[in-house]
């Protein structure tokens, strides 16, 4: 008899570890529990520790901990094992047990079904206890309750299995002569499998591994393995995805799998959080546990900025900046308080990211409160839009509308990136206001692009022309020079004013995606309230991007 199967889930680990020194009649009693339990799990729905333990000890476990919720698929797949554990520690005869009992062998034949498929039974709630035969060897059986429960519940599952045949030769040829065809538009061994079972109404596995062993075979495969993504495949890969580009078009361009580019992205993706540096960050240097981090913000404090137009010319930009009033010194503080926290928490999130193997909702996390911080960011500068034109001013000792277009945009973007340092440098707790240190940076800026473009500036009473700004002087928008991280974390201001022309579920999902007027949100925060899965809600992302961004680019 093979050794114990192993307990993936934590708890019930946990249990067999607290049954090991439980009396006989108990580890009986807990059996039985166990078998009844297995008919109520639904594998779609949430169960917490502490009442798993109970349905099965009878007792309610006491702990100061909250505990933790578990999936009833992955409950399912341990409760057979968890049983067989119970039956090993109470030594259980099969003589012990009441009325009739199936053996494997017996339960194979009546229906119909492999070995391996009554394993996988096993993972979907079929209860086998381990058992000492007459001659004190190790088996399994399966009580009469056990079997008419599980076949009252899977009655549709057990018919299918009863009806399986083996896929003979011509319906072999069939499947290699198709998937010739489709490996010539660049489909995949597992996309012309999938392709290939719903046509012929075969399982996938089935059709992938008669395409595996063939091409194993054969002197000339049909999918000829091409090793792991380059580098430089990589990098274009990521460059699509970021414009909205559907995975299976990029798949299919770089003649690639759609599952080898998704994890190539995601590899990506995770270098980038891994080598960046985190402004602020500091505080998750040594604090691995999240318990032990600055707690995050409320939802007041985080979502008090503002969403302006978009603003793409200079004089626009001018207006806007002096028309703003002085900052308050209290929701400078909270905002900038928010934004540390914020960006420990990323910090602590990145610390237990791998880039060989990354976890996609551990990217998404981090890259969703690398959003926040961008946003509160934002606010912090915004405020201080008025210092910066000031600074400057004072600085080239002439008012801005008198340096040309071409001058002042320089002048001006290189200033928001210098005050976007302050913001970065700025410790709410070290005391202080943030509006000396933005007009020390944007000076020591100005100062050396003074020394740099003095000369094509003409004197105030010089015989020169003095330049007037032009109405039409173009202008990026100050909110996308921030972080050099933005093309890859947030949407162009120009795909914000698409919106109008967009589906109004896709610009409502981007707007809250990207936290353009409250906080922004992973992708499973938008699967309930946009009627979405976890397969779809990714594939409807990039489909609403690929929207925003096709306008500008006509």
């Amino acid at each position: 008899m093979p050794p114990l199967p192993s307990l993936r889930v934590n708890a019930l680990r946990d249990l067999v570890e607290q049954l090991r020194y439980a009396s006989r009649d108990a580890l009986l009693r807990d059996l039985d529990r166990l078998e009844a339990l297995a008919v109520s799990i639904d594998p779609d729905s949430l169960y917490r520790e502490d009442w798993l333990v109970e349905q099965v000890t009878g007792y309610h476990p006491s702990g100061d901990e909250e505990p933790a919720s578990l999936v009833g698929e992955a409950v399912l797949g341990d409760l057979s094992a968890l049983a067989e554990r119970l039956s090993a520690l109470a030594h259980l005869a099969e003589s012990e047990i009441e009325g009739k009992c199936t053996t494997t062998e017996q339960l194979c034949e009546r229906w119909a079904i492999s070995r391996k498929s009554l394993d996988r039974y096993r993972k979907r709630g079929l209860i086998a206890r381990r058992v000492l035969d007459s001659e004190g060897r190790d088996r399994l059986i399966f009580t009469a309750h056990v079997v008419e429960r599980f076949e009252a519940a899977n009655e549709q599952l057990i018919r299918s299995a009863k009806r399986y045949s083996r896929i003979g030769p011509a319906a072999v040829e069939h499947i290699v002569a198709r998937a010739t065809e489709l490996s010539t538009d660049g489909r995949s061994l597992n996309e012309s499998a999938l392709l290939i079972s719903r046509e012929i109404g075969r399982s996938h596995e089935a059709v992938r591994q008669i395409l595996r062993k063939y091409d194993a075979r054969a002197e000339q495969p049909i999918f000829a393995e091409r090793g792991p993504v380059a580098e430089r495949e990589r990098e274009v890969a990521f460059r699509a995805w970021i414009r909205g580009i559907a995975l299976v078009r990029i798949a299919r361009h770089l003649r690639r799998s759609t599952p080898s580019i998704r994890r190539a992205i995601n590899v990506r993706r995770a270098e980038l959080l891994t080598t960046m540096h985190i402004p602020g960050g500091s505080p998750a240097r040594s604090a691995k546990k999240l318990n032990k981090l600055p707690p995050l913000p409320s939802h007041e404090q985080a979502t008090s900025w503002d969403d302006d137009p978009p603003m793409e010319q200079l004089a626009d930009f001018l207006a806007f900046a002096r028309a703003l009033g002085a900052p308050l010194g209290v929701e400078e503080r909270v905002r900038a308080e928010a934004r540390r926290a914020v960006l420990a928490r990323t910090c602590a999130v990145v610390a237990k990211i791998r880039v060989s193997t990354p976890s996609a909702g551990d990217i998404d996390d981090a890259e969703t409160l690398l959003r926040w911080a961008l946003r509160l960011k934002q606010a912090l500068i915004r405020a201080q839009l008025p210092t910066v034109l000031r600074t400057i001013e004072n600085r080239i000792e002439r008012p801005l509308d008198q340096v040309r277009a071409a001058s002042l945009r320089v002048l001006l973007e290189g200033a928001i990136i210098a005050a976007g340092d302050a913001v970065d440098d700025f410790d709410p707790e070290k005391g202080g206001r943030l509006a000396p240190r933005v007009s020390m940076a944007v000076d020591k800026f100005s100062t050396e692009w003074a020394r740099r473009h003095g000369a094509d500036m003409p004197e105030q009473h010089s015989m020169r022309a003095i330049p007037r700004l032009a109405r039409n002087a173009p202008m990026s928008d100050w909110r996308w020079i921030l972080a050099w991280n933005q093309r890859w974390l947030d949407l162009p201001p120009r795909a914000r004013a698409n919106f109008e022309l967009m589906d109004p579920r896709m610009s409502s999902l981007l707007a809250r995606r990207f936290g353009l007027s409250e906080l922004p949100a992973t992708l499973d925060e938008l699967v309930e309230p946009f009627e979405l899965t976890r397969i779809t809600a990714p594939r409807f992302e990039r489909l609403a991007i690929y929207e925003s961004l096709r306008a500008t680019d006509d």
